[in-house]
């Protein structure tokens, strides 16, 4: 009966012993496998579209989003000029250059404040800035931006990216802001070129941006920047 009682004493050291062994081995297995590699930046891609570095919800809703088409829209600007754009067509539409403001549209027709408005914008390209955006310029381009602000306001960024349609790319950021008491939602869309720079640029009521968040990436996606 002692020398069974010793055996079980010494068999459950040996397998101690044992998984100590099988433990060790493990980590030195493992100490040799490479480390994993930094996770990449998620890319979103469509049939119209591919965004880098994607933050936010809508940068999803652009992905899921094509360009506009059928009776309800109408094109403003002249298709092989120098920029072209879809628009609502039962919407206030004002098609008059004004300074470097190209083209404004309304996304409702009721007049209260703050109203949906959606502008395009032109600049020649100065000497010395970029002529196309790269992930770093495009970075560098939304920090600036951002901190800029509207009306003195610093803009709380929400979303972002870089987005490539075919050969064009946009940097892409939209965030809040405040106007008064009332909270406000801006959309930002900017195009380099060797000769000019478009700005699409969109503010609406904070609480009404769900409403309009589709309408105004139909509108990215019908804009084509043409000529050089």
């Amino acid at each position: 009966m002692r020398r069974s009682h010793h055996s079980q004493a010494r068999g459950r050291r040996w397998l101690v012993v044992l998984t100590a062994l099988v433990a060790a081995l493990a980590a030195s297995v493992a100490a040799q496998e490479p480390a994993p590699e930094l996770e990449i930046a998620p890319e979103i891609i469509s049939p119209f579209l591919r965004i880098k570095s994607p933050e936010g919800h809508f940068p999803r809703l652009l992905g899921e989003l094509s360009p506009p088409r059928g009776d309800s829209w109408h094109q403003v600007g002249k298709q092989g000029g120098s920029w072209h754009v879809m628009a609502p067509r039962d919407l206030p539409l004002d098609a008059e250059q004004a300074g470097s403001r190209l083209m404004r549209v309304a996304l409702r027709q009721d007049p209260r404040p703050p109203r949906p408005v959606l502008s395009l914008h032109v600049h020649p390209t100065q000497e010395g800035e970029p002529t196309a955006f790269t992930p770093e310029i495009a970075d560098e381009y939304i920090r600036r931006y951002l901190n800029q602000g509207i009306a003195q306001q610093v803009i709380e960024k929400t979303d972002s990216g870089l987005v490539s349609r075919g050969a064009l790319r946009f940097a892409m950021v939209v965030g809040a802001y405040t106007q008064g008491a009332q909270k406000m939602r801006h959309a930002h869309f900017a195009f380099y070129s060797p000769s000019r720079q478009f700005y699409i640029r969109f503010d609406c009521a904070d609480d009404e941006w769900a409403a309009y968040q589709s309408i105004v990436g139909q509108i990215f996606l019908s804009f084509y920047p043409e000529g050089p």
